[in-house]
């Protein structure tokens, strides 16, 4: 069962190994084109059921999502990086 479903609106999350001032792994803000830690923020508009770089072990599929970003960028993720916005 997906996590998300399309029209969703998400945000993004920080990158498990990002790191912040303060060296600590993971805590290291998302930023918007402000300059603030709101995270971006977009609409799902695609999911597809594709192997992904965590999954090449296993080789199992995994659940991607086509996000079209307020700035106009277009990224796939998977749902370990995006939250309900």
């Amino acid at each position: 069962m997906p996590k998300f479903k399309v029209g969703d609106r998400v945000k993004r999350l920080p990158a498990p190994n990002s790191k912040d001032r303060s060296g600590e792994e993971g805590s290291a803000p998302v930023m918007d084109g402000l300059g603030t830690n709101a995270g971006c923020r977009g609409v799902v508009k695609v999911i597809a059921e594709e192997t992904s770089a965590a999954a090449t072990e296993s080789k199992e599929k995994t659940l991607m999502y086509q996000i079209d970003w307020d700035n106009g960028t277009k990224s796939v993720m998977g749902a370990d990086r995006l939250t309900q916005a």
